[in-house]
């Protein structure tokens, strides 16, 4: 079956090209979407963003730290089985926010085809990267609909609560166990603060359904719908962008954007991935000391999450416009000679070795539809929607307009089209 859709590049190793071949010259197809990028059809007025514009970026509060320890102690096998742990590490990670590279890459992004159209070609995030960034699962069947309501669990109430770190306080339990209600509203901090990056920027009991529906094990594709919203937010940021509006604060997973960039684009600042650290969680909020802070990534997202490109603006600009030497550009970025961790159950390496990567495997390269905005309650994404409830709004996702190379930076992710 692997032979049959998928045509090994002769050029670059480990790479490959879907079939069946499509139109080997997409050129004039590529040049008139081009012309449709803000970068096309817009002022760049750098005015257009201000301290707000990406005001959810996650950070971790005060008491989480201590809160991800007491959790992980009782459910860090939970976490293995149910493929959470890699991203839910992830929340303790220190990644600054790079308001330049977020900024210059937005005016390349192409809503038709939901990637960016750089100088060097088309690039975007795909399925095999969420997986591979945090290990979440993109197999099982999305019902986005379902999350619309509100959850059974009774957790503190908002008003009782000032913060996320007032949230916190009056969640955490003392006893030796960890409650389904402590777990739950654990879950719901998590999917709100630090994976869909809600536009309310505050509290909410959004994701409760969701994390209720964690916290028993149910199967869910988290990396379609972190995908799903990451699309969802770089159409609002171009959809504004066109209109010359200034960039408000956009719900979405910024982070994720961010951690992709590092990592395809690490070879700009040259650091050897297997030398990063990331923040250990070996030790609680009160220690002061140096020693046991950190430790050596193991996974592509934690080592992604450490890699710091400084460039101002206008460089980075430059750089996206006039295209990467191939020199620079990462065509396949996992690689098990980094000696990082891939997520356990799938390596490219191994192809349709078995059933349970066959499957994986699949979910990265068939077209499917990822919902963007599927929760319960205020700061939804879908404005003005004429249907009543003010349902979800999808993405497709589909890998079949022209050969593409897997996990390369010619990965195209095809046509897009939103329903609510």
């Amino acid at each position: 079956m692997k032979n049959e859709i998928l045509i090994p590049s002769a050029v670059v190793p480990n790479a490959y090209f879907l079939r069946p071949m499509g139109d080997p010259d997409p050129s004039d197809f590529i040049c008139q979407e081009t012309n449709q990028i803000p970068f096309k059809r817009s002022v760049v007025d750098l005015s257009s963003w201000n301290k707000n514009s990406f005001r959810n970026w996650p950070k971790a509060p005060k008491g989480w730290r201590d809160w991800f320890r007491r959790v992980s102690a009782k459910k860090g096998g939970d976490w293995e089985l149910y493929d959470l742990n890699q991203c839910l590490t992830l929340s303790l990670s220190e990644m600054e926010r790079n308001d330049s590279l977020l900024i210059s890459t937005s005016y390349f992004w192409s809503n038709a085809l939901n990637a960016f159209i750089f100088g060097h070609g088309l690039m975007t995030i795909t399925l095999a990267d969420v997986y591979m960034l945090t290990g979440l699962r993109t197999t099982g069947p999305m019902q986005p609909y379902e999350y619309l309501s509100a959850g059974s669990k009774r957790l503190a109430k908002i008003a009782n609560c000032t913060g996320w770190a007032s949230y916190i306080l009056n969640h955490v339990e003392d006893g030796s166990s960890v409650s389904e209600q402590e777990y739950v509203a654990f879950l719901n901090m998590w999917l709100e603060k630090f994976i869909f990056c809600g536009s309310s920027c505050g509290l909410t009991y959004n994701h409760k359904l969701m994390a209720e529906h964690l916290a028993l094990g149910k199967d869910i594709p988290l990396g379609k719908y972190l995908l799903g919203v990451a699309y969802h937010l770089m159409y609002q940021v171009a959809a504004q962008l066109l209109k010359n509006e200034p960039i408000q604060t956009i719900s979405g997973p910024w982070w994720l954007i961010q951690l992709w960039l590092n990592l395809y684009m690490h070879k700009i600042v040259r650091p050897d991935l297997r030398d990063l650290s990331f923040p250990s969680s070996n030790f609680d909020e009160e220690y002061r000391g140096e020693e046991g802070r950190t430790r050596q990534c193991t996974s592509y997202g934690e080592a992604a999450s450490a890699i710091i490109i400084d460039f101002d603006v206008g460089h980075l600009f430059k750089k996206f416009y006039r295209g990467f030497d191939a020199a620079i550009l990462t065509w396949l970025p996992y690689n098990e000679d980094d000696e990082l961790t891939f997520p356990f159950k799938f390596r490219f390496e191994s192809g349709y070795s078995d059933e349970t990567v066959a499957v994986i495997f699949n979910s990265f390269i068939m077209p499917c539809v990822l919902a963007a905005e599927c929760h319960h309650g205020h700061g939804k994404m879908v404005k003005g929607s004429s249907i009543l409830g003010n349902p979800p709004t999808y993405e497709f996702y589909t890998l079949l307009l022209w050969p593409v190379s897997l996990t390369s930076v010619n990965f195209p992710l095809a046509c897009s089209s939103r329903t609510s």
